[in-house]
C-alpha cells in the first residue's frame, strides 16, 4: 500500500538524519503501525463474531498471537524492507507540499491514536468495562 511506503520513506529520512539505524528503526515503526491496525481490525472482527453468535467465546492463545506478529514482521520485510531507499526517494521525494505538511510528530503519534481511538470506538459499539463501570454498546442495545 502506498500509505505504508510513504511512512517508510518519511521515517527512514527522519532516522537517517539522526544517524539512528534507519533500516532497523523504520522496519520496527512500520511493523508497529501495521500491528496496531491489525489489532484494531481483529478486535472488531471478534466483537462482530460474538455479537452475531457465530462463536460463544473466542480465546486468543499465545501461539495465534505469536503467529500474527510473525506474519506482520515477515510481510513488512518482504513488502517494504527489501526495496532500496532510492525506490522510495524517487516515488515520494518530489512531494514537497506533502512532506512539509505532514510532520514527523504526526507520524509518531498516529499508531497510538489509531489504537486507542479504535478501542474507544469498540467500547461505544460493543460495550465493555471502562474504569470499572459497565458500558452498554450501541450494537448490544
Amino acid at each position: 500500500m502506498i500509505f505504508f511506503q510513504y511512512l517508510y520513506y518519511r521515517m527512514y529520512k527522519a532516522y537517517k538524519a539522526k544517524n539512528d539505524l534507519p533500516i532497523m528503526k523504520t522496519f520496527m515503526y512500520v511493523s508497529w503501525v501495521r500491528l496496531c491496525i491489525g489489532a484494531v481490525l481483529f478486535t472488531y472482527l471478534r466483537g462482530l463474531l460474538l455479537k452475531f453468535q457465530t462463536f460463544k467465546q473466542i480465546e486468543i492463545n499465545k501461539s495465534i498471537a505469536i503467529g500474527f506478529i510473525a506474519l506482520i514482521l515477515v510481510s513488512t520485510y518482504f513488502l517494504y524492507g527489501r526495496n532500496d531507499f532510492d525506490f522510495y526517494e524517487n516515488k515520494f521525494g518530489q512531494l514537497d507540499r506533502l512532506n512539509k505538511d505532514v510532520k514527523i510528530w504526526m507520524l509518531i503519534i498516529f499508531p497510538i491514536l489509531l489504537f486507542f481511538g479504535g478501542l474507544y470506538l469498540y467500547v461505544i459499539l460493543f460495550g465493555g468495562q471502562v474504569l470499572g463501570k459497565s458500558v452498554k454498546g450501541l450494537l448490544n442495545a
